[in-house]
């Protein structure tokens, strides 16, 4: 009997009150779907007054999934993320992703004790932070690697630092995960890695994160796009597109998936269904 497969879904965090509430909404969507965890996108830890701590511990609370933050080392000395530890735990995190972080617009790197994702997963290991430690990872490459070989010795360094489990950047050619999770491991990564599967919901939001993130789309994909206005709801043909996706992932034995919802909560949960129902 086939391993059952296991959803994880990622949230934009709120900025208001209202928004809050939306999220609470979205979230109790895929409830049903049990999720292996729920996290919010690092963006969280700039948002106030509604901190991501606050809301992650108040989905934990409503609703007894698993909820992991994000905790990004860019900017911040240790005491920073001592203090940031003790309110995850107070709100009933026990997993978190560790990131860099994005560099401000004129890219330079402000002060801090971490320049690297590895070096953050290291201190938590150092201060014995009570997590089990996520880390991304990019099947194309990340944007400021100067090769794959290079990209893959990073992650090499970030894995053995610590880090638990990985999670994929955003991809819409199932054959590059194939491949990347290939050279990973021959490279000696063997930590479980998690594809990130983002549903295309507008064509002109696609485009420009994948070009925030150096992600080529397909040509059936492209092809598709120019047919609409950049703004039009395509979601029904993203549907079917992150079914295909998966589905050839199944292929290769994946059970898990992480899915970056962009709070389009009722499109998540029709593409987990039916994965299930094949």
């Amino acid at each position: 009997m086939s391993e059952p497969l296991s959803f994880s879904f990622e949230f934009i965090p709120p900025a208001t009150q209202e928004d809050v509430g939306r999220l609470m909404e979205a979230v109790e969507v895929i409830v049903p779907l049990r999720p292996s965890f729920i996290s919010l996108s690092s963006p969280a830890q700039r948002v106030l007054p509604y901190r991501a701590t606050d809301v992650l511990s108040q989905i934990h609370r409503a609703y007894d999934i698993p909820v992991v933050a994000h905790l990004t080392g860019i900017g911040k000395r240790r005491d920073d993320i001592r203090h940031a530890v003790e309110a995850l735990v107070e709100a009933g995190a026990t997993q978190v992703m560790v990131l860099r972080g994005d560099l401000p617009l004129d890219g330079v790197m402000p002060p801090g004790d971490f320049l690297h994702a590895s070096d953050l997963v290291a201190f938590l290991r150092e201060i014995k932070a009570p997590f089990r430690i996520g880390a991304a990872c990019y099947p194309s490459i990340h944007p400021e690697a100067a090769s794959a070989a290079d990209d893959l010795q990073h992650l090499k360094q970030k894995v053995d630092a610590g880090v638990d489990f990985l999670v994929s950047q955003m991809f819409f050619d199932p054959e590059s995960f194939i491949t990347f999770t290939a050279a990973a491991w021959e490279a000696g990564i063997h930590t479980p890695i998690i594809p990130g599967i983002m549903p295309i919901v507008r064509a002109g939001q696609t485009q420009s994160f994948a070009r925030k993130c150096g992600v080529a789309i397909p040509e059936n994909i492209r092809a598709e796009f120019v047919l609409h206005d950049p703004a039009e709801d395509i979601s029904a043909f993203g549907q079917e597109m992150a079914v295909v996706q998966c589905q050839a992932l199944l292929r290769t034995g994946i059970r898990s998936f992480h899915f970056y919802t962009l709070n389009q909560a009722s499109v998540a949960l029709s593409i987990c269904e039916r994965l299930r129902g094949l």
